[in-house]
This record gives structure tokens, sequence and C-alpha cells, in this order.
């Protein structure tokens, strides 16, 4: 069936919501558990997303209105928007609490970390930019790190981001699930994703275990402990349904709602928003807005092929 490229932009944006919604209950301990579900409560029926796609849904607002990634100007967005009942991260609200007092995001992202963070907060908001340059790798590759330093200066978390953001791109493209972890392959540097990679890739010809995905390719909040197992959990679904993916993302367990963004974002440029459930559609908070910023996304991408 012929995918159109509005329906895979739109499809994957509605992922990375889904997920990150669908997962945020099934996070953290007991206590963040009842914390959450008492704050998704405010409207019956309703799955509340969390920073992830607010984040996601900031960038590319951004993207649109600055047309393409200005650093200074997202890192204001972004911190204008945070706010701790979206479920921030402890280090990430403080920083972004940091850059809206004034500091500049260059030492911001610095002042908890001297190296940075190196959790997946980059990774779980990239998918955009991999749609809107999954036509010029190199580009996608800048445009992540660009996006993923304002909050995670280390290493091994902006090529977690790259790593995402090139995931989407191939996805975006049809590229086979085989194919795509062959790619990213072939471009990881960092020994920890090369390692996993190699071990997702091997995995997709065997049938699912998931505690080898638990204990060999991670589930935490560490970007190299949850990016390369995102990658498996889209790639070893996407001839499942979207509702398959996200009981797999809750029975590995961990940060749980960023795996699931992150593999929402990808298996959803492959498959599209027509393959995404309507009855979860139907209860995604401010589903309207994500469909809206994934059409504007996609004006931007045509925008950009014209100027190429």
């Amino acid at each position: 069936m012929q995918i159109s490229l509005r329906d895979r932009f739109t499809g994957s944006i509605l992922g990375v919501a889904l997920g990150d919604a669908y997962g945020a209950p099934y996070e953290g301990g007991p206590l963040e558990r009842l914390l959450w579900r008492s704050l998704g409560l405010f409207k019956p029926g309703t799955i509340r997303y969390t920073d992830d796609a607010s984040m996601t849904l900031t960038l590319i607002r951004s993207l649109i209105e600055d047309q393409g990634v200005h650093q200074d100007m997202l890192a204001l967005r972004w911190a204008a928007a945070a706010r701790w009942s979206r479920g921030y991260g402890p280090s990430a609200l403080r920083t972004l609490k940091r850059i809206r007092r004034g500091a500049d995001w260059r030492q911001a992202n610095i002042h908890d970390y001297k190296d940075g963070s190196f959790g997946n907060g980059a990774a779980m908001r990239v998918a955009p930019i991999g749609l809107l340059f999954h036509h010029a790798l190199e580009r996608c590759d800048e445009a992540a790190e660009q996006t993923a330093v304002i909050t995670h200066a280390h290493p091994l978390a902006i090529e977690g981001a790259k790593l995402i953001a090139r995931a989407t791109a191939h996805a975006s493209d049809n590229t086979p699930p085989v194919a795509i972890v062959d790619a990213l392959q072939s471009a990881a540097s960092a020994e920890p994703y090369i390692e996993r990679l190699a071990i997702a890739r091997q995995m997709l010809d065997e049938p699912v275990d998931l505690p080898a995905v638990r204990q060999q390719l991670g589930r935490s909040i560490v970007a190299a402990e949850s990016v390369v197992t995102a990658i498996w959990l889209a790639c070893s679904h996407m001839e499942s349904t979207f509702e398959q993916l996200l009981q797999t993302a809750h029975a590995i367990g961990g940060d749980v709602d960023t795996i699931a963004a992150m593999a929402g974002g990808i298996w959803g440029a492959r498959r599209g928003r027509a393959s995404l459930s309507s009855n979860l559609l139907e209860r995604l908070e401010d589903c309207e807005a994500f469909e809206h910023a994934a059409e504007n996304l996609v004006a931007l991408h045509l925008q950009f092929l014209e100027s190429d």
C-alpha cells in the first residue's frame, strides 16, 4: 500500500505522542505511578502525554517559526513550556528553569554534570528532525546534534539522538527493518551503541526474548541503555499492530514512556497514521495539535526540498 508523506509524518509524530502517553502510567516506582495517574485523571477517558511529547511538539513549532533549528530560540521555547506536571526529570527541569531565568543554555547544560547529561531526553524528542531531513542524512545528524546539546551535552546522549533521528529518517523512506539496523550500525561511532546494535540485529532474526532485551540492550533513562532498545522494538514490530508494540514496551518495563515514544516515532514513520489505533487517537490529549504540527512539518520539508 502506498503511504503518503503526510501520512508518514503524521504517523510518526502521533506515534511519539501515543507511545509517551500510553507508557507514562507504567514507568517509575509505585509513588511515581500513583502521582501520574492522579494527574492524568483531569479528563476521564483521556491519555495524557508527558515531557517527551511536549518537547517534541515545541520542537516542531520552533522549526516552523524559525525555518529550521535556531538553538537560542529553541532553548527559550523549551524552557518556557517546561512544567513539572508533565513529568520532566529533575535534572532536565533544573536545566530548563536556569535557561528560563536567563542563563545561557551553553552553561546550563553542564551545570549539574560537567560532561553533560547522558540521559535519553535528547533522543525522545528528535523524531521531527529525522522526518524533516530524511532526504539529507548529514543535515539530519547536524540538526539532531544541535537540538540535543541544548539540554544534553554528553557525547552518548548526542549520538543517541542522532541514531533515533536516522532511524526515523530511514523508516520514513520505507526502509525494511533489518536494513534500518544495518544502516545504523554503519553510522554508529560509540562502542556502547555499536555493541548493542549488533545484538539488536541478531535479535531480529530470533524469537522475541524480553529478558535478553532487558539485560543486553537495557531499559533505563540512560541513552545508551534505551535508544537501541527502542530501535529494536520498532523494527521487530514493524509488521505488528501498534498496540502490540505498546504491550511489548510495557512488558520490557523501565523507562516505558520514553522507549515507547522513540519506538512509536520510528514505527509511525514507516507504517503511517492509518495504521495507528483509532481508539487510542480518540483518547489522546491534544491529538489535533500533534496532527496540525505534523502537517506544518511536511510543508517545511517540501519547502526545503525545493530550495536544495
